[in-house]
């Protein structure tokens, strides 16, 4: 398994929501993973081995957590990083977190034409950590 397939299964481990786009058994077109907070998701897209996107989105009423209006923080480049510096964030509320809302960049959405993903929600959503 390559380093990015062992951050998905990290993510897995700490009971993220997953999502597959295309089929997820094969060689989906691209991936996404989701943490929910109180009134924040931290969110990473993957749309290749060296493209991904990952972003604190601020939930608001009827927020597409993969295409959020607004978010406090995001890191655009390659997927290993992107869900390191992720992970590397306070908790909302603790000290140092990023908390001035913004509009989403262009790259904080699914790309069109993505087919509708397979979620894969936590087996358990009753417990979990997010780190």
């Amino acid at each position: 398994m390559d380093a990015l397939g062992r951050h998905f299964e990290r993510l897995r481990a700490r009971r993220w929501t997953l999502y597959f786009f295309g089929v997820a058994d094969s060689q989906p077109r691209g991936l996404a993973a989701s943490w929910c907070w109180d009134s924040f998701a931290d969110v990473v897209i993957v749309r290749d081995a060296t493209a991904a996107s990952a972003f604190r989105a601020v939930l608001l009423p009827d927020t597409d957590l993969l295409n959020p209006q607004m978010v406090c923080w995001q890191f655009h480049g390659d997927p290993v990083t992107a869900i390191d510096t992720l992970l590397a964030l306070p908790e909302p509320g603790s000290p140092g977190a990023p908390v001035r809302a913004s509009a989403a960049g262009p790259r904080c959405s699914v790309p069109l034409g993505w087919p509708r993903p397979q979620i894969l929600p936590p087996e358990d959503e009753s417990a979990g950590d997010r780190s």
